[in-house]
């Protein structure tokens, strides 16, 4: 074996595309085992695995201190390996904090659970190097353009998930600590196709470990923050807003996340376009680039919005019908979203890692204290409404950053079709 390969799958076309359509497979995928679980454990069950799973993404992400971005930007610019070992060496030293993370999420977070739910809870969060580990894995494969490796990387934990889940049910093994150890296995089973993907021996040189972690250090609050955004609100509307309105959140949750996969997809195809556009023009490539993610998911969102009242009403049963408001508003969310994640791909080629961060961490903060405040009187709507809140402000934050006032990033007429070119074309 070479001491470094990017093994590409044959039945994926390698193309941006694939990442998007990765994404609404793992989206439709959501939307099967997402009502399995509505109507097996009803909407306090659903809030309980909502709140749960959020710990078992965040967490990894908060650990990880900005290391797959890092492994991003410095894999675009070269040699890989040696940053590879870096980081793996990195990710097993979290096996403490990430073990201590999920006693404290049990112990004050996730709340009613019983001693087993709680213990598959804690097991959960303390796989969060392995998670660590694949982020990393398709921060290379974004880097060196493997975008048939990215969407099978995004399609492996949402497969194994949705096929435990859909034996559990057929099975009658339904309940709270089945779909956290499902998500768990998921999660196992993700971190090994990332290792055969991104083949690296274990011998050879290593990028130098702290010069890794300060830099990833200059994205870790950017991250953090944008994790926080999209997943902080499961975690804390459990004890805030209570299980039944949580379940209804989550539920708005699992269809307004359908457009994060124009997100990765649009952020995999300019990443490298951008890293290569003269610096004289990086500018108007960048206002570009965020006009099409405007464009094309506010196309996206519309379309959920009308199909939403039947849709939740068919997929989840009519004891979800409150959740509909909820979807509205997180969908005019999602197009902003969609807008924060390429704006951050943007500054993120610009080297400038600290104006990302202070946006995202802004729009996480505003998010939580709007939640704070709404959650509590409007339930699963305020708490989408703080959703809303918390990307409008990290979303102009990062415009302002960019720069060029705001009229380069309305869209034109032209930029929903060309934003669909750079989807289809490598």
């Amino acid at each position: 074996m070479p001491a470094a390969a990017i093994r590409r799958p044959l039945l994926i076309p390698d193309r941006p595309s694939s990442i998007l359509f990765g994404r609404i497979a793992a989206s439709a995928l959501g939307l099967v085992n997402a009502p399995l679980v509505a109507r097996a454990l009803g909407p306090d069950g659903r809030g309980e695995t909502a709140a749960a799973l959020a710990a078992f993404y965040l967490v990894p992400i908060l650990l990880s201190m900005g290391l797959p971005l890092e492994v991003r930007r410095l894999a675009a610019g070269g040699d890989y390996a040696a940053v590879v070992r870096s980081a793996r060496w990195v990710a097993a030293a979290l096996v403490v904090p990430a073990l201590a993370a999920g006693l404290l999420c049990a112990r004050y977070l996730l709340v009613g659970l019983s001693p087993g739910e709680a213990a598959a809870a804690v097991a959960g969060v303390a796989l969060a190097p392995l998670m660590v580990v694949w982020m990393c894995d398709e921060s290379v494969l974004l880097a060196r353009q493997s975008y048939a490796g990215v969407a099978l990387l995004q399609l492996t934990l949402p497969l194994a998930n949705t096929a435990l889940l859909v034996a559990g049910a057929l099975l009658q093994l339904m309940s709270v600590s089945w779909v956290m150890l499902s998500y768990s296995a998921g999660t196992v089973l993700t971190a090994c196709v990332g290792w055969a993907l991104v083949r690296v021996r274990l011998r050879g040189p290593v990028y130098p470990l702290r010069r890794l972690v300060r830099g990833g250090a200059t994205f870790a609050g950017g991250s953090a923050a944008e994790a926080a955004s999209n997943r902080a609100d499961q975690l804390i509307a459990l004890p805030l807003i209570g299980a039944a309105q949580a379940g209804y959140y989550s539920v708005a949750v699992t269809i307004a996340s359908i457009p994060v996969g124009l997100a990765h997809a649009l952020g995999a195809s300019e990443l490298r376009r951008l890293a290569d556009t003269p610096p004289e023009l990086l500018l108007a490539a960048q206002q570009a680039a965020v006009r099409r993610a405007v464009a094309i998911g506010a196309a996206l969102c519309v379309l959920l919005a009308a199909a939403t009242p039947a849709g939740l009403a068919v997929l989840f049963g009519p004891e979800f019908g409150p959740a509909v408001p909820a979807t509205w508003i997180l969908l005019g969310g999602a197009v902003l979203a969609v807008l924060n994640y390429v704006a951050s791909t943007a500054l993120l080629v610009g080297n400038r890692g600290r104006a990302m961060t202070w946006a995202q961490a802004a729009g996480a903060v505003s998010g939580v204290v709007f939640l704070l405040l709404a959650g509590p009187l409007w339930g699963a709507a305020g708490a989408a409404a703080a959703a809303g809140a918390s990307s409008a402000v990290a979303g102009a934050l990062l415009l302002r950053s960019l720069g060029g006032g705001w009229r380069p990033y309305v869209p034109g007429p032209d930029d929903l079709r060309l934003a669909w070119t750079r989807l289809v074309t490598r």
